[in-house]
């Protein structure tokens, strides 16, 4: 049978993306620093090939690791940096495949535990926007200038007034 939490077998990594994104200052290691700490120890990766400082992860394409507090079992997952300049914003994203999701029980409950992950991360790290779904395309708060879609096919969750208010996917 094949292991979902096998990161050398490229098969994993196949499926869609199940992603959490977090958007952060521009070019605050600092800021992402504390989050990419904040994220490794919530989620519980392990077993990463992955740099594990803020400067070195804006020099690699991506992180691959494993989670092992993920509910169906330990799972490949990932992380990258998107970095946005003209926005003055950084983006964080951790990601599982869809393959290795499929290959366990509860995959299902993907977005779910991405959401916990940050809200328990969000202490820390201050975020200013976190969106969760499938395959996302690039959101920001500057695009969404403080109102989310009535109609939406992704969660975010926005500190507002110093509360993190959850908007889940509803369309």
């Amino acid at each position: 049978m094949s292991n979902p939490a096998d990161i050398d077998d490229l098969a994993n990594w196949d499926g869609d993306y199940h992603e959490l994104c977090l958007e952060l200052d521009r070019g605050d290691d600092v800021q992402l620093q504390r989050t990419l700490d904040a994220v490794v120890r919530v989620a519980g990766i392990r077993a990463s090939r992955m740099p594990t400082v803020a400067a070195e992860l804006r020099e690699h394409d991506g992180a691959r690791a494993v989670t092992g507090r993920y509910p169906g079992g330990p799972i490949v997952c990932g992380l990258y940096l998107n970095e946005f300049p003209e926005e003055g914003l950084d983006q964080l994203t951790l990601f599982l495949p869809g393959n290795a999701l499929d290959r366990i029980e509860q995959g299902s409950r993907s977005l779910e535990w991405l959401t916990g992950i940050a809200r328990e991360t969000y202490p820390e790290s201050r975020f200013r926007l976190a969106v969760i779904g499938v395959e996302l395309d690039y959101v920001s708060t500057a695009e969404l200038a403080g109102r989310i879609p009535e109609k939406r096919g992704v969660g975010y969750l926005m500190p507002v007034a110093g509360e993190l208010l959850h908007f889940p996917a509803n369309d």
